[in-house]
Formats: structure tokens, C-alpha cells, sequence
């Protein structure tokens, strides 16, 4: 799992999906949580869900919102907009919890993968 934290940017008031509630326009720190595709031979990952930090829903509550819904919703929300999402959802960083061990088990996955490809009478290419 790794979040992916971004800027996105809404030119017009906006909903998301079937919801009624109409958000302002306005920059939201968007959380993109996304999970590795296991199996593969490259690094993919697929979104599991945004958090987009809206500001408080009226004055008198006074507290921000962490609203959760579907990367779907949010890139369509930003099309709608006006622009595609890519030019609208701003990387900000990437978290990537035991990012170091991962790497150290992919390492030992390639290097099971040379022994038997080795052991199956296949030579490596330099």
C-alpha cells in the first residue's frame, strides 16, 4: 500500500458520483491510497480510495471534513470541471510503508527467479 498525497483544484463548484451535497470551488489536499499489483514484472498499483480534505460544511461547525469516495468520482468531478484530472491532481508526495523491506523482497524475488531460470538451462542476458 502507498498514499499518494496531492493538490486538486476545482475552477467551479463541484459534486462527486450521485451525491446531492454541492462542494465550493477551491484547491483540496487530496489522500490517494493505492495497492501493488502483486505478480507482475514492472510496479503497478491500483486506487483504493481518496480522502478529500474539504473545509467545514458551515460556519457554526467550525470543523474541517475528511470526505472518503472513489478515485473514479474524483478524476470524473475534475473532467467535469474542465480539465482532465492529470493537469488538475498535483503530486505532492508519496508514502510508501516498509518501502525498504519491499524492496529487499523484490530483490529476493529476482534472485530466486535468475537461480531457476539458471537451474532450467537458461542463461541470463547481460
Amino acid at each position: 500500500m502507498r498514499t499518494i498525497e496531492s493538490t486538486a483544484t476545482f475552477m467551479h463548484p463541484f459534486t462527486l458520483g450521485d451525491d446531492e451535497e454541492v462542494f465550493p470551488a477551491g484547491e483540496f489536499r487530496v489522500e490517494t491510497v493505492e495497492e501493488r499489483l502483486e505478480g507482475l514484472s514492472f510496479n503497478a498499483y491500483r486506487k483504493l480510495r481518496a480522502l478529500i480534505h474539504l473545509p467545514a460544511a458551515s460556519e457554526d461547525s467550525g470543523l474541517p471534513r475528511i470526505l472518503t469516495t472513489d478515485p473514479g468520482l474524483l478524476a470524473e468531478a475534475l473532467k467535469r470541471d474542465g480539465v482532465s484530472p492529470p493537469a488538475k491532481l498535483e503530486p505532492l508526495s508519496v508514502r510508501v510503508p516498509g518501502a525498504e523491506r519491499s524492496k529487499r523482497h523484490q530483490r529476493d524475488i529476482d534472485n530466486r527467479a535468475l537461480e531457476r531460470a539458471e537451474n532450467e538451462g537458461m542463461a541470463p542476458q547481460p
